[in-house]
């Protein structure tokens, strides 16, 4: 039980964060990926899609970041060098990361690392 209420208190303090990184979208070419934006200074990497979704990808390299920006696929870049190697919260349009605490929760119970949930 000392271990699931550990995830647990780890996930809310993971996700205290409430909003996502101030900056400005670039446009990209891709049939997938509308804009993309960049803060060094917290290595995280937001994706707007073209489909109205906003995901930020934590802890990413700035040479992840120029890579992606220079492929020539940069949704073929996206899935083979940043989902599944960084964590991502989910954006709303305000900015505001999306229930991202009660989606772990709920992965977590889900996955049985925490029953209490």
């Amino acid at each position: 039980m000392q271990k699931q209420a550990g995830i647990i208190d780890w996930a809310r303090g993971y996700f205290r964060r409430s909003t996502a990184p101030k900056g400005e979208f670039e446009n990209v070419q891709s049939s997938n990926i509308e804009a993309v934006k960049y803060e060094p200074e917290r290595r995280a990497m937001t994706v707007r899609f073209n489909s109205g979704g906003v995901y930020e990808y934590d802890n990413v390299p700035k040479h992840k970041h120029t890579q992606m920006m220079g492929a020539k696929s940069k949704g073929k870049f996206l899935n083979q060098h940043v989902k599944g190697h960084h964590d991502f919260s989910k954006v709303d349009n305000d900015g505001n990361v999306e229930n991202a605490q009660d989606h772990f929760l709920k992965a977590a119970a889900w996955r049985g690392y925490a029953r209490a949930v």
